[in-house]
């Protein structure tokens, strides 16, 4: 095993770009238990590929040596893919998700641009690669990244850049506001990123939020109310129901189309009426063939539904798979003895909770 002076070691400068600071603690420990240390990847220059948590970690133990691999690179970008690849499995933040798929993008546009020179020094109208098709790159960057859809990317993206001009303007409390909202909640970010300024925000919310004493889905549920903020849900919400403001189903009154949960035609302080009164029977009676159309709905996407929709139809779904499993376990019959009808029923109960398990995958990304 070869060995090197840590002193001879160099940070590579977009690493902290990338992933920003560290907690090195539990891995300082870790070292400090084990004596065990994982080579660190550095290039010809000494400086680091990867490693940078054990190396900051073995310097804090005051450590005089490290165990290292060196790779010759031909060119920066050979070093920043080793990089990215390095850390591909490692648990990731949101903002380093996003941070990591513009390096990708640098990267993948450089080399793009190399076969495009090449191609038109060969004669050749062959295409330049995946990350010049129109209206793709997103979408390629997502996966790249397992962040889910474009669409999804496009939201983080907007808060990554909002994050990175509070920092620059050396706004760092509502940076790291903005940071912890987007590693909770991308929608969320993405609608406080598109406010002109964050001061409207109290500095209780903020200080709850960075500490992480409140949920951020609280919190910005909570900004929503008192800055009228108009939601993508709202808005086409509005644009079905023609107008700022709708009757409720179950009080009568008529109120802003914020006070409405999408899609439903009662007001939030009814459903919660409904929902705490009828906490034993509340699904008794639920059309789960109606509810099966509904979640199957091609035309509904993840962004239709509300965390209340989904928390109730989860319930509903299980209700009715616990109900039709009963039954049969009451009786001390097996699967086997169900008919056709109720082995159906039971059946798509589960492929209703498998469905809405993913939507809300999909709006948790």
């Amino acid at each position: 095993m070869n060995n090197i002076n840590i002193k001879q070691l160099k940070p590579h400068p977009m690493n902290k770009d990338i992933y920003g600071e560290e907690d090195i603690n539990e891995l300082a420990e870790q070292i400090k238990k084990s004596n065990i240390i994982t080579n660190l990847i550095i290039n010809q220059d000494n400086v680091i590929i990867s490693g940078h948590r054990r190396y900051y970690a073995c310097l804090s133990l005051g450590k005089k040596e490290v165990p290292y691999e060196k790779i010759i690179f031909n060119n920066k970008n050979e070093e920043l893919e080793r990089l990215l690849l390095e850390n591909q499995y490692r648990d990731k933040t949101t903002y380093q998700k996003i941070k990591e798929a513009e390096v990708w993008d640098k990267i993948e546009t450089d080399k793009a641009e190399k076969r495009r020179l090449l191609n038109l020094k060969q004669n050749t109208d062959k295409d330049s690669g995946p990350f010049r098709e129109s209206g793709q790159t997103r979408d390629i960057l997502a996966e790249k990244v397992n962040l889910g859809s474009g669409k999804t990317y496009d939201r983080a993206k907007s808060a990554v850049k909002k994050i990175d001009e509070l920092k620059e303007q050396g706004n760092e409390k509502d940076a790291e506001f903005l940071k912890t909202v987007l590693n909770d909640s991308v929608r969320g970010a993405k609608d406080l990123a598109e406010l002109e300024s964050l001061e409207d925000i109290s500095d209780k919310i903020k200080d709850q939020v960075i500490k992480k004493e409140i949920p951020v889905q609280k919190a910005v549920q909570t900004i929503r109310k008192d800055l009228g903020i108009v939601t993508d849900n709202t808005k086409n919400n509005d644009k079905k129901e023609g107008g700022d403001e709708k009757v409720c189903s179950k009080c009568g009154q008529k109120k802003s189309i914020l006070e409405f949960y999408t899609g439903r035609s009662e007001c939030r302080d009814c459903h919660h009426k409904y929902r705490e009164n009828n906490k034993v029977d509340m699904f008794e009676g639920i059309d789960m063939y109606a509810l099966e159309a509904d979640i199957k709905n091609p035309n509904k996407r993840a962004d239709d539904y509300t965390y209340e929709d989904i928390i109730m139809e989860i319930e509903a779904a299980i209700n009715s798979f616990a109900f039709s499993v009963n039954r049969y376990v009451n009786d001390d019959k097996s699967y086997e003895d169900m008919d056709v009808t109720n082995k159906n029923k039971l059946l798509s109960s589960i492929d209703i909770v498998e469905t809405i398990v993913n939507i809300l995958k999909n709006k948790l990304i």
